[in-house]
């Protein structure tokens, strides 16, 4: 089953721990397995429904304490939320 909070920890991880919303959006577009519902339109300024689970996922990650907000759109991965991933990696 796909993971949203999962998938994001691996792109922060790949891209030296911090990205911004446009580089998790490709990330997520060219790499995992989104599907029709995840890519179609929006009523919110017709942007594909993934972005908007993105930043909700990231909000509660950060909520957590599992990411930094590290400036507009900017995201970094905290200890804890590295502590986190390797867990759920080796489970």
């Amino acid at each position: 089953m796909f993971r949203w909070d999962y998938a994001l920890f691996e792109i922060l991880t790949h891209s030296g721990g911090e990205a911004d919303l446009q580089e998790m959006y490709s990330a997520l577009d060219k790499n995992f397995p989104l599907d029709h519902n995840d890519r179609r339109a929006t009523k919110w300024g017709g942007r594909p429904a993934y972005q908007h689970t993105t930043r909700s996922v990231m909000s509660n990650l950060r909520k957590a304490g599992d990411v930094l907000w590290v400036s507009r759109g900017r995201y970094r991965l905290t200890d804890q939320g590295r502590a986190r991933f390797a867990r759920e990696r080796e489970s």
